[in-house]
């Protein structure tokens, strides 16, 4: 038996366990694949212990397990860290280290980290404000269907902010987040609507 298939069988067996239940079987077994550098197992460990999933929370063992497997060039890890070094940072090097695991994410075309990223920027509150840059990562996700990053470039629109404003441009981008069930979006939408009821009465 190959490596791989060794593995797949491990993953099935590690499945069956989580359907049971049975975290601590699922836990154990996962930790067998990931000590052997298995980047997935390593990834879903850290899933684990970020969500507290049947295993008590540990943000300290879920960033190590996240960072093997981000070491491996495994996207969804190194955007997991970096939003770890981002919520729990103690000090100014913990959010170089979000950025920098952010950015690495997000050239990978990560649109979560796209617009994580993007929201850094535009808010200023571990980088200075770069609207030009809080509209670029903004665009990068937006352009991949990610209703956050369509909703906040949208808004960006609507207030003229880092783009000259174009509500025809931020309306479109909210329609597209608010077909997608986005909460914040679908307010939006539904204030624009009642605006322009109003001022069709009003007219």
């Amino acid at each position: 038996m190959t490596s791989n298939s060794y593995d797949e069988q491990q993953f099935q067996e590690v499945a069956k366990f989580i359907q049971t239940e049975n975290y601590a079987q699922a836990e154990m077994l996962l930790r067998s694949l990931a000590e052997r550098n298995n980047l997935l197992a390593q990834y879903n460990l850290g899933v684990m212990y970020l969500e507290g999933k049947g295993i008590a929370t540990d943000i300290a063992e879920s960033k190590r397990w996240f960072e093997r497997s981000a070491l491996q060039h495994h996207v969804e890890s190194q955007f997991n860290l970096g939003v770890i070094y981002l919520n729990h940072a103690a000090s100014s090097t913990d959010y170089e280290k979000a950025l920098y695991w952010l950015k690495l994410a997000a050239d990978s075309g990560d649109a979560k980290a796209q617009t994580c990223l993007g929201m850094q920027f535009e808010e200023g509150r571990v980088v200075d404000v770069d609207l030009e840059q809080a509209v670029n990562y903004y665009q990068q996700a937006a352009v991949q269907g990610y209703a956050d990053a369509q909703y906040l470039l949208g808004s960006m629109f609507f207030q003229g902010k880092g783009v000259t404003e174009d509500v025809k441009a931020g309306l479109a981008l909210i329609t597209l987040a608010a077909a997608q069930n986005h909460s914040d979006a679908t307010l939006k939408l539904e204030k624009c609507k009642l605006l322009a009821d109003i001022l069709n009465l009003a007219s």
